[in-house]
């Protein structure tokens, strides 16, 4: 502490309608001990280059219980000379700079003020509406990919079936083609074996001309799949229905 408050006066200025707070404090100069032996200035001037070097006034809270204020005098090189007086006043004028509580409403006052100045509603605009587009890309993207993965799948299928449909009638043409060998190989073994005098002779001829037209038959069965393989499925081409 190198002084104190003497006096707080509120002043209206009627050129702009507006409100100042002069603040009167005494500082104490046997508070203060230069380093320097230099020759003695006045305190005006003193105060005139600590001025110019940065000393600045701003009001600090001592207190948040009771709300206390006291003046504080620090070093803010850089910071701007800001005087309100018009030079006529009988003490000299400290500048000052925001306390720290007030630069923080400052800020928060500038904050809602833009805060007012934008169109919160047009902003929600078109956040839902890129949320909408984001949504809507990667439901088109899963669409596309379940579009993609069910074409394979068909395409799967159709070889599969084709494999199967061919395998099929490759073991069907197979397996008539041995039962029509075994058949030629018993009526041939038939005929060599009976005699043309034997008594069942009839029977046996009766019964190879049955085996023969069934050879007939199955021959012509193999001939037709050999051509349309796909008539196992579908039916034989040109056929109709009686």
């Amino acid at each position: 502490r190198i002084g104190s408050v003497l006096d707080i006066r509120l002043e209206f200025d009627e050129k702009d309608t507006s409100f100042r707070i002069p603040v009167l404090v005494e500082i104490e100069p046997d508070r203060i001990v230069s380093r320097d032996n230099q020759d003695e200035v006045s305190p005006e001037q003193t105060l005139q280059l600590l001025v110019e070097r940065g000393l600045r006034a701003r009001l600090q809270t001592g207190s948040f219980l009771t709300g206390q204020l006291f003046v504080e005098l620090n070093m803010y090189p850089g910071t701007p000379i800001q005087l309100v007086g018009d030079g006529s006043q009988a003490y000299p004028e400290l500048p000052t700079i925001a306390g720290a509580l007030e630069a923080v409403t400052q800020s928060i006052e500038a904050f809602l003020s833009k805060l007012e100045e934008m169109d919160i509603d047009a902003m929600g605009e078109n956040i839902l509406g890129i949320l909408r587009g984001t949504n809507q890309l990667l439901n088109q993207n899963k669409q596309e990919e379940t579009v993609t993965d069910l074409q394979a799948s068909m395409r799967s299928l159709r070889r599969m079936l084709a494999n199967l449909e061919e395998a099929e009638v490759r073991d069907t043409i197979s397996a008539a083609k041995d039962a029509l060998e075994n058949l030629d190989e018993t009526v041939l073994l038939i005929n060599q074996a009976l005699d043309p005098d034997a008594p069942l002779q009839y029977n046996v001829i009766r019964v190879t001309g049955e085996l023969e037209e069934a050879a007939r038959a199955i021959r012509s069965l193999v001939e037709t799949l050999e051509r349309q393989p796909q008539s196992l499925i579908f039916g034989r081409e040109g056929a109709t229905e009686k």
